[in-house]
């Protein structure tokens, strides 16, 4: 499954209102933090994620770190 910055901003910021946060008061830029840490924090785990796969097509050609 893909990572959609605008999901994962918007439910950050769901989460933030549900704990008490005033996301909608234009003064705290909330919604800008948000966005700026979670488009970093995809950024990175795009660049740097490695995937340790152990099995795949019988002759086993599918198998050992994906990044």
């Amino acid at each position: 499954m893909a990572m959609n910055h605008a999901t994962l901003t918007a439910e950050i910021l769901a989460a933030l209102n549900g704990a008490g946060f005033n996301t909608a008061n234009p003064y705290s830029r909330l919604d800008d933090f948000v966005a700026i840490v979670v488009e970093k924090t995809i950024a990175h785990i795009q660049t740097t994620a490695e995937i340790q796969t152990t099995a795949g097509a019988p002759d086993g050609e599918h198998t050992g770190i994906i990044t």
